[in-house]
C-alpha cells in the first residue's frame, strides 16, 4: 500500500482523547513514511510516542483532549480540550515524542523500584495544589524517591565490583 493513501486511523476508543505508540528507533527509521503517516492520521487530541499518554497531560503547553470534528452523535475521542498554554487558535492535536530508553528510569518503567515509595508522596503532591510551598516539598520527595529507585541499590554485605 502506498503510505500516502493510507486510511485514517481511528482506534474506536470512544472515551479516550489520547493514545500512546511505542516504536523502536530502528523501526521508526526503517518505516519512516508509515510512521509519519500513522502520527498524522491518528485522530486523537494527544499522541504520545514511547511514553504513557499521561506524561503528555503533565506537559501543559500541549493540548489534552479531543481531535476536532466530533459530535455527541459520533463522539470519537471526545469534544474539546484543556491546557493549550501557547493559545493556538485551532489546535488539532499534540504529539509528544520521547526517547526509547531513559536514564535514570522514569516512574512508569517496569524496572523502577522507587515507585512504591514515591506513590503516596505523589498523591500528597496532587492533593496539595492549593498550597504551592507544601506541594513543592512533596514534589521534591517524589523526585528523590524516583531517582533513588532508578538504580539498583547494593544489598547489605554485597561487595562492589
Amino acid at each position: 500500500m502506498d503510505t500516502s493513501e493510507a486510511p485514517v486511523i481511528d482506534l474506536g476508543a470512544s472515551l479516550l482523547a489520547s493514545c500512546s505508540m511505542f516504536i523502536h528507533p530502528d523501526t521508526q527509521k526503517q518505516y519512516a513514511a508509515a510512521y509519519d503517516n500513522a502520527l498524522a492520521n491518528l485522530r486523537y487530541g494527544t499522541v504520545a510516542v514511547n511514553c504513557p499518554a499521561l506524561v503528555a497531560f503533565s506537559a501543559t503547553p500541549l493540548i489534552w483532549g479531543a481531535f476536532p470534528g466530533h459530535t455527541p452523535e459520533d463522539i470519537g475521542s471526545g469534544v474539546g480540550f484543556v491546557h493549550n498554554t501557547c493559545l493556538f487558535d485551532h489546535p488539532q492535536k499534540s504529539v509528544l515524542k520521547a526517547p526509547w530508553t531513559y536514564s535514570p528510569q522514569p516512574l512508569w518503567s517496569v524496572g523502577q523500584i522507587g515507585l512504591g515509595a514515591a506513590l503516596p508522596w505523589a498523591f500528597k503532591f496532587m492533593a496539595a495544589q492549593h498550597n504551592p510551598a507544601k506541594a513543592l516539598v512533596y514534589l521534591v520527595v517524589v523526585a528523590f524517591l524516583a531517582l533513588r529507585g532508578s538504580w539498583p541499590v547494593a544489598k547489605k554485605g554485597a561487595s562492589a565490583v
